[in-house]
């Protein structure tokens, strides 16, 4: 039987995932990523939602300077612009992890993985459904539900009004900082943000249960008291209940935003040091 190369089945895999949700792959599309460097280790990259692979690429970075090679993964729904997401399941997201761990194990004997918010809960997820085996994992800002109720309750409510809504509309009523690079970049964010989509997401992050074992996973989160994205009691409830966690958190003058953007921040240092160490233990 033909063997075929590792990207390729990656690739295929990936198309498969697009096809099912009737989203065609082309040369504008940001596509998953794999940037080989050691042989034997791999960590893999998950973005957060309303977003792509090419956020995590000051994280690859850092993994191949530290002698990893990495995998950027593009979440099914987010390869051309993110209103596409409003057509992908829960199961999608979970399978299309579940499916990039599998492959990549057939060929590197140690994995770790990395996420970003929305990226960050898949991956919480994915420890719970595999217990079988023991995960080291990365946590920038996880997403366990919205900062405040009244976030949760108004786009909950607003999404089964509309399919979507546009960013500019979304930032005169919120004025949330994250919104403003997707609002500059149209060209790759498009201008309307899925709603529909965001309700899964939200229902994904409420949902999680943070009580679950999770005594096979060895865990780093990363947050900053900047952050007015995510729900800060939950992580910390996370934290209590799994004293294999550890818990890096910047104060409010680190200007660190939920995005981690780190060009020109005062601690970019620090939380590029947190990652590097969490690939050397």
């Amino acid at each position: 039987m033909k063997s075929y190369p590792l990207e390729d089945r990656l690739l295929q895999s990936e198309k498969n995932w697009n096809s099912h949700l009737g989203v065609e792959l082309g040369p504008q599309s940001v596509i998953s990523n794999l940037s080989r460097n050691s042989k034997d280790e791999c960590v893999v990259l998950v973005h957060g939602f309303n977003s792509n692979a090419e956020e995590m690429g000051w994280i690859a970075k850092v993994a191949h300077q530290s002698g990893w090679s990495s995998y950027s993964l593009c979440l099914p729904g987010f390869a051309n612009a993110p209103i596409d997401s409003n057509s992908v399941t829960e199961k999608d997201w979970t399978m299309a992890l579940a499916d990039v761990c599998k492959l990549l194990s057939t060929e590197f004997r140690r994995i770790k993985l990395i996420g970003h918010s929305f990226g960050a809960t898949l991956i919480l997820y994915y420890c719970q459904a595999h217990k079988q085996v023991d995960h080291e994992v990365l946590l920038l800002a996880p997403f366990l539900g919205p900062y405040s109720k009244v976030d949760s309750t108004f786009l909950k409510s607003m999404s089964y009004l509309f399919d979507s809504v546009s960013f500019k509309f979304l930032y005169a009523l919120s004025h949330n900082p994250d919104l403003k690079s997707l609002m500059s970049s149209p060209e790759r964010f498009g201008t309307q943000f899925p709603l529909k989509s965001v309700r899964k997401v939200i229902r994904m992050g409420e949902q999680l249960n943070i009580f679950k074992d999770l005594a096979h996973v060895k865990g780093m989160i990363l947050h900053s008291e900047c952050d007015k994205a995510v729900n800060v009691e939950r992580i910390d409830e996370l934290i209590r209940h799994n004293s294999n966690f550890t818990l890096k958190r910047w104060p409010l003058d680190s200007r660190l935003n939920h995005q981690f953007e780190i060009e020109g921040k005062k601690d970019s240092k620090e939380v590029i040091k947190s990652i590097e160490a969490f690939l050397l233990q």
